[in-house]
Formats: structure tokens, sequence, C-alpha cells
């Protein structure tokens, strides 16, 4: 758990690194996304990639245990790049 503002701070920017990453591949997948009824194998590969899936588990199953703040932020930020990864 984040013990400080400037942690939270920090673990904010790097998920928003993470994000901004792949957000040209989720929107360039989204229409795919939309015709299949579920994530295109690109965007699921691109979430897994930066450990989007991990992100709220605890680190006892292998997740990452982020704040709560910052899984927030980091669901917009999908979002806008494709409603369907959100």
């Amino acid at each position: 758990m984040l013990e400080t503002n400037s942690q939270l701070q920090s673990e904010l920017t790097e998920w928003r690194e993470r994000v901004e990453s792949i957000a040209a591949t989720l929107s360039a997948h989204s229409a795919e996304s939309v015709r299949l009824r579920m994530l295109a194998p690109a965007s699921v590969a691109a979430l897994e990639e930066i450990e989007a899936f991990k992100l709220s588990g605890p680190p006892e199953v292998g997740g990452l245990a982020a704040h709560p703040t910052t899984q927030l932020e980091a669901f917009i930020e999908l979002t806008r790049a494709d409603v369907s990864a959100g």
C-alpha cells in the first residue's frame, strides 16, 4: 500500500504512461472489438503487456495492488482510448 502522496503521484504517472503506450492500439482495434462483441485479440495483448489485468489484484495472487485512485484513473484513460477496454 502506498504511504505518501508522492508515492501515489508516482504510481499515477506510471499508469498514465502505460496506458498512453497502448492507447493507439486500443483505438485502432475498437471497431473490431465492437464487431466481435469482445475485446479484439490485439487489445487483449496490449492490456496484458502493461499488466492491466493485474492492476487491482493482491500481490498474494500475482496482482499489483494499485491504489484505488490509480485504478480509477487507469480505467478512465483506457475508456478514452476504447470504451470497450475501460
